[in-house]
């Protein structure tokens, strides 16, 4: 009997089919390669789908950089999850180690489970399967798998806070000899990173070298050079950090990674290499990019440090004062930074510390500190709040010095002359008076005829007050070209009756932006013609003038001169004691304890002025210096400062090795 052809065909096929099966008994070659074939698509190859899959979704998510903070290498841990993308890959990669346990991707199967652990922050999960996959790979001797294995195991260690262990893992591998060349370059990388956490900058630089050059993924090195030119910023290695920043953006990293890079690269070449034209050129090519435009409130506070740098103060100032106050810049993310950059201007370029300190204040409530388990970058901002507050009391100090000597040059002029100057003060006080008053009558004005603030006019040429549209506006109706809002509420009578309530509440404060900060500064400036006298009794009220000066501080006989005198050279060494030692500007506080010596050599704070100027010249050095103050206090004083002197110049002995160290802070709050 003859079978058509394709019957024939479906019966060789049976009878091959039977052969193949009686061929893949348990244990064959067959059936070692069927398993395999069924363990990598049905289970492993979906595993590493969704392992995958949620290592993208934390890229995803790490859009910005903080570059206040060391960069990570490679994507961060994720909160604990029983759902989710990590959670699919543990599911399948168990089902896989339950139905073929014997195929050749069950070793890998647990080192994704180990992978998924640690991204869920399950460390003691995670360890013990890359325990077991080091096992494994042992066994199998399946070096690459074993070196992948040390490289998760150290990063766990790491993301665990065990260092030494990290360590020790990462080390170990590197060590043998004929590793993985790919798995070799990231386990010094991770070595890198764990070093550069630890604060261990040398070591962490050596390790970056070695495995940032061998990096395939371009990615990954480019983040390897940001965080070896952040290491080198640590140890002010200038150019060895630019270089590094250099080698990141020949990689063409994401625009978030090259845009830290090109920062980074331009604040270190022109602030700390001293290169401010180069450093200028780069952040001028930033700001012509449009794909930097979110960035120009950002990009124009680089460029202001920058220029400061340069010398070029005025334009450095204009642009400081543009990123916070331009709306066009956009610069309020960068709003925290700016104020405290613009206080160490006002600090480090016209010594003003009352201006200083009032734009630190305003960072400390803008800049955030950095969370306890971030380890920040050589130039993030840090102890703004402590720095704010010995701004605040050197300010305050400052003021009261200034005020006391514009008391005592007013108590010093004859009877005459004080007159005279009291006349000008007083005159100068009413033009400020009605000058403000016709501001405000303007506002006012301009309330009366405009819901939005400002004066309006009639299109046929009538002045305000005269058009049929503004009599309408001020009847509360809606004229044909003014809109007076829901209920009115824009009339000129609603605007002028909230003027004058806000008025009684605020008083005539101005009318700009950041006016609680601009007051504080300008109470503070007691040289100026309203505050040099002293306190004023009340605020300017609507009236014929200002309320009259109240004279009772202004030192007329000599006991009260005497005494603000003492109370100046107090005030003086205080200031001082804070440039010293919480500023560490000991050239400042040497000035400021000299003054004290020529102006007032026989009051007590003298001798206290004498020891610091010792100390001041022993700590730079300069013993043959000191050694003059250090006998002067000892001849003046008998108590601590004068044995603590004795012990210095090697008179007396101490009764504890740091008892010179500790006799000063018993007799000066300052040392």
């Amino acid at each position: 009997m003859r079978f058509a052809p394709p019957v024939r065909l479906c019966l060789v096929a049976a009878l091959l089919g039977a052969g193949a099966l009686s061929g893949c008994r348990s244990g064959s070659a067959l059936h070692s390669r069927y398993n395999n074939f069924r363990a990598y698509y049905n289970t492993y190859y979906n595993a590493t789908r969704s392992l995958d899959s949620g290592e993208e979704a934390l890229q995803r998510q790490a859009v910005t950089l903080d570059r206040n903070a060391l960069v990570s290498i490679f994507p961060a841990t994720t909160a604990g999850s029983t759902s989710g993308p990590f959670q699919d890959a543990i599911d399948k990669s168990a089902e896989l180690l339950r139905n073929r346990p014997t195929s050749k991707w069950a070793d890998d199967a647990l080192l994704v489970i180990g992978k998924a652990y640690f991204y869920q922050r399950n460390f003691a999960g995670a360890e013990q399967k890359f325990r077991e996959t080091l096992a494994a790979s042992e066994a199998a001797g399946d070096r690459r798998l074993g070196d992948e294995a040390r490289f998760w195991l150290g990063r766990t260690f790491a993301a665990a806070d065990r260092f030494e262990e990290g360590v020790g893992i990462l080390e170990e591998g590197l060590a043998s000899e004929g590793g993985d060349r790919r798995w070799t370059a990231r386990m010094q990388l991770a070595l890198g990173e764990l070093y550069a956490r630890a604060g261990r900058w040398d070591e962490a630089a050596e390790a970056l070298l070695a495995g940032a050059p061998a990096e395939g993924d371009a990615d990954v090195a480019a983040r390897a050079y940001v965080l070896l030119g952040q290491v080198e910023e640590h140890v002010e290695n200038w150019d060895e950090a630019a270089a590094a920043y250099a080698e990141a953006l020949s990689r063409k990293p994401a625009y978030e990674l090259g845009y830290a890079a090109r920062v980074n690269r331009a604040l270190v070449i022109g602030l700390s290499a001293e290169r401010p034209a180069e450093g200028l050129q780069i952040v001028r090519d930033m700001r012509g990019d449009d794909k930097n435009y979110e960035r120009r409130g950002e990009l124009a506070l680089v460029e202001a440090r920058l220029r400061a740098a340069s010398g070029e103060s005025d334009r450095a100032y204009r642009l400081f004062r543009s990123v916070l106050y331009d709306e066009e810049l956009n610069g309020r993310a960068v709003a925290g930074e700016a104020h405290f950059r613009l206080g160490e201007f006002y600090r480090d370029q016209r010594n003003d510390f009352v201006h200083a300190s009032a734009h630190f204040d305003s960072a400390a409530t803008a800049v955030r500190p950095p969370a306890p388990e971030v380890r920040p970058a050589a130039g993030a901002l840090l102890r703004v709040t402590e720095q704010a507050r010995v701004y605040a009391t050197l300010a305050s100090a400052a003021r009261q010095i200034a005020e006391t000597d514009s008391l005592l040059a007013l108590g010093a002029l004859s009877e005459a002359d004080f007159q005279a100057r009291i006349a000008s003060i007083e005159a100068e006080r009413l033009r400020v008076y009605r000058e403000e008053q016709r501001r405000l009558q303007a506002a006012r004005t301009a309330a009366a005829f405009s819901g939005t603030g400002a004066g309006s006019f009639d299109e046929g040429g009538e002045g305000p007050g005269q058009s049929t549209r503004s009599t309408d506006a001020a009847a509360g109706t809606s004229g044909q070209g003014t809109d007076v809002g829901f209920l009115s509420y824009r009339s000129p009578t609603s605007v002028q009756a909230g003027l004058i309530a806000f008025e009684q509440t605020w008083g005539d404060r101005p009318l700009v932006p950041n006016w609680r900060r601009r007051a504080a500064v300008q109470a503070g400036d007691i040289a100026s013609a309203r505050g040099v006298v002293g306190t004023e009794t009340g605020g300017f009220e609507i009236g014929e003038g200002p309320p009259p000066l109240d004279m009772t501080r202004v030192p007329r006989t000599p006991e009260k001169r005497s005494e603000l005198t003492t109370g100046l050279a107090s005030l003086r060494y205080e200031l001082a004691n804070a440039f010293f030692l919480s500023l560490g500007r000991a050239d400042t506080a040497a000035a400021l304890y000299r003054s004290i010596l020529a102006d007032t050599p026989d009051l007590p704070v003298a001798v206290r002025a004498q020891y610091a100027l010792a100390e001041i010249e022993r700590a730079a050095g300069r013993d043959d210096a000191a050694r003059p103050y250090y006998e002067a206090v000892a001849a003046a004083d008998t108590l601590a400062l004068g044995r603590a002197s004795r012990i210095r110049l090697g008179l007396e002995m101490p009764d504890q090795p740091a008892e010179a160290e500790s006799a000063a802070p018993d007799a000066s709050p300052a040392y």
